[in-house]
């Protein structure tokens, strides 16, 4: 005989499916509503689902649909004090793990929130009927241990990258071609802060002009489709960047500024993509400007840590070892780090800043400056809260 599985009224996941297949529903939720989770979301969450999984299946904890808050609290105390020990510096093989490294407090957090996320889903669509998170929560905005403007790129340091990529030897058409891009791409990162999976996921005619009738005058704008959230987002160009994008362009043999109905990737790979002209060769498809594109936010973190490596080993041979160590931590999203801490330090209105980055909380971007607490030391000195201000100077001063 074979068993048959009914669902219970209002119930919208079948209950013979697994765990991991539930899960999978959701995302496939996530990714049909409007507006629609964006790529990095999804993939974000689906990290997180691998990794309970290893956990479920490595140290043969119940299945997720018959945990308790005991269980919630026991994998959060995992991540906590035991997850350092599992690091795996390898991606693939026999005994690798899902943690490249110890997760941080913000990391925690994260999980916390998708694993609320998913039971909510499933408590709705009558697949379990406790949800294991409810007397935990859902992680809230977890607070920063570093002040997110220790962890930006200064302008001199980018700089000095850009001018060790200028420096270095370039054997090939393929090194011209390389630098062109990523001297944009570093540009592109600094002055508006965008993702890397924005990045990824962008074209070349997302750059767009926009004409300010009022003063005569054409803008141009990076339009981010894909943000963080579904959110899109239109970000200023300023001249320089334009500048460093039409470098980039021409040095791919393309018009300085995307044509009508352009459909090329933003970030283009310095190879041809044999698949379009099959009987061509790389010189016929270099010309047609068959390029390949690149899609994928992985690789956009390996061109900027490979740039920001070559740097720090010139700091490094000139003695200069505290550049160099921060230039070897450094991510492409210290990038954004430093669009937020730039914008505020040229007296950037926080809300039009907050805007540029893409942040739903004004206290995120307050976090980049003490502009919060100048406001409140404003209101309590019209208040005469400090008394009489001081006449007297100190010199050294």
């Amino acid at each position: 005989t074979t068993a048959i599985s009914f669902a219970r009224p209002g119930q919208l996941l079948r209950p013979d499916q697994s765990d991991w297949e539930a899960a999978e529903a959701w995302l496939r939720a996530l990714a049909t509503r409007t507006p629609p989770a964006s790529p990095h979301t999804l993939a974000n969450y689906r990290r997180e689902i691998h990794r309970v999984r290893w956990y479920c299946e490595h140290f043969g904890r119940p299945s997720l649909r018959h945990w308790g808050i005991e269980d919630a609290t026991e994998y959060l105390t995992f991540l906590r004090e035991q997850a350092g020990k599992w690091v795996s510096t390898r991606r693939q093989g026999e005994g690798t793990t899902p943690f490249r490294s110890p997760p941080s407090t913000t990391s925690i957090a994260n999980t916390q929130r998708v694993l609320h996320a998913l039971f909510s889903f499933w408590q709705k669509a009558r697949y379990i009927d406790a949800h294991p998170f409810v007397g935990i929560g859902s992680g809230g905005r977890a607070l920063r241990t570093v002040e997110p403007h220790r962890r930006a790129v200064p302008p001199s340091i980018l700089t000095l990258v850009l001018q060790t990529m200028s420096e270095a030897p370039r054997s090939r058409d393929q090194n011209y071609l390389a630098l062109a891009r990523d001297r944009f791409l570093l540009r592109l990162l600094d002055l508006t802060g965008a993702r890397e999976q924005e990045v990824a996921a962008a074209d070349m005619a997302d750059i767009e002009p926009v004409f300010h009738a009022p003063s005569g005058r054409m803008y141009w704008s990076f339009v981010i489709r894909h943000g963080k959230g579904g959110k899109a987002r239109r970000v200023p160009v300023p001249p320089q960047l334009l500048a460093e994008f039409q470098a980039y362009r021409t040095a791919f043999g393309l018009p300085p500024t995307p044509e009508r109905g352009e459909t090329l990737p933003l970030l283009l790979s310095t190879r041809t993509d044999a698949a379009v002209n099959a009987h061509g060769d790389a010189r016929e498809r270099r010309y047609l400007g068959q390029w390949k594109g690149i899609r994928r936010r992985a690789t956009v973190w390996d061109i900027v840590k490979a740039r920001f490596r070559a740097a720090a080993t010139y700091l490094r041979e000139q003695g200069r070892r505290d550049e160099a160590a921060f230039l070897e931590a450094a991510s492409p999203h210290w990038m954004r780090h430093s669009t937020a801490t730039n914008l505020l330090r040229q007296g950037v209105a926080p809300r039009v800043a907050a805007e540029i980055m893409g942040h739903a909380d004004l206290r995120t971007i307050m976090g980049y400056s003490h502009a919060e607490f100048l406001a409140i030391v404003e209101e309590l000195e019209e208040k005469g809260y400090f008394g009489e201000p001081s006449t007297t100077q100190n010199d050294s001063d």
